[in-house]
Parts: C-alpha cells; sequence; structure tokens
C-alpha cells in the first residue's frame, strides 16, 4: 500500500475495525505500519451527523478525507455514496 498511496492515515473506529475483524479473517495492527497513521478528525459534530446514515468508521473516514482534501479507499456502498455526495474522491 505505500507504495501505490505513501502514508495512510486511519481513522481509530477504522483500526480498531482492522485489529478485530469478523471471523474468518484475521486482525491487522495498523499502527505497527510504518506507512500508516491513525488520525482522530476534528470535526465530531460532522461526524455524528454521518453517523445518522452510516457506520462511525465509516463517518471517521469521510471527514478525515474532507479535513485532508484526499482520496478515500472505502469499501461499503452507503459509505462510498455520501462520500461522493460530499464530492469526494474514492
Amino acid at each position: 500500500m505505500e507504495q501505490l498511496f505513501g502514508t495512510v492515515v486511519v481513522p481509530p473506529m477504522v483500526a480498531d475495525e482492522l485489529a478485530r475483524p469478523r471471523p474468518p479473517f484475521s486482525g491487522a495492527d495498523v499502527s505497527a505500519f510504518p506507512n500508516f497513521e491513525i488520525r482522530t478528525p476534528h470535526d465530531q459534530q460532522l461526524v455524528q451527523k454521518y453517523v445518522e446514515a452510516i457506520d462511525t468508521g465509516e463517518a471517521q473516514a469521510i471527514v478525515l478525507a474532507i479535513e485532508l482534501k484526499a482520496t478515500l479507499l472505502i469499501d461499503e456502498v452507503a459509505g462510498r455514496t455520501a462520500a461522493a455526495a460530499a464530492g469526494i474522491p474514492t
């Protein structure tokens, strides 16, 4: 991923989801990878607005992408739809 994206910024909820995935998947501690950075979005009110329609990890990721003016890597359809509505490239 480092070759494709450089530094990958991950919100805390997504880091938790990656550490404790649903079976049969095994977890990954993203803090152990040098090119991953765990960062909390500043605008918690906007995160809560998105949580009304999508889960917290996706909401945090979308708000971080807005704050960082970044491209978003996201797998859920509802999250991609919300990101597209906010003008975030995915």
